[in-house]
């Protein structure tokens, strides 16, 4: 097997079980944003804290902030 074929059998194999970009983003001390279902329409922006923010996405701007 070649370096190649190693390398993509490992990635293969590799557990994503806990994958979870956004959470490894909130546990460094950075903010993410997302859509989330409860808020259609807007998109969220939560900090490291737990605090959320709704942000219209027409004008960039905070709709609502909710206390985490």
């Amino acid at each position: 097997m070649n370096v190649h074929e190693q390398i993509a059998e490992a990635l293969l194999n590799i557990d994503k079980s806990d994958f979870n970009p956004g959470q490894d983003l909130l546990d460094a001390g950075k903010w993410i944003t997302y859509d989330d279902p409860e808020y259609p329409g807007y998109i969220v922006k939560e900090y490291p804290d737990g605090t959320k923010e709704l942000i219209d996405p027409e004008t960039d701007k905070i709709v609502k902030a909710i206390a985490s």
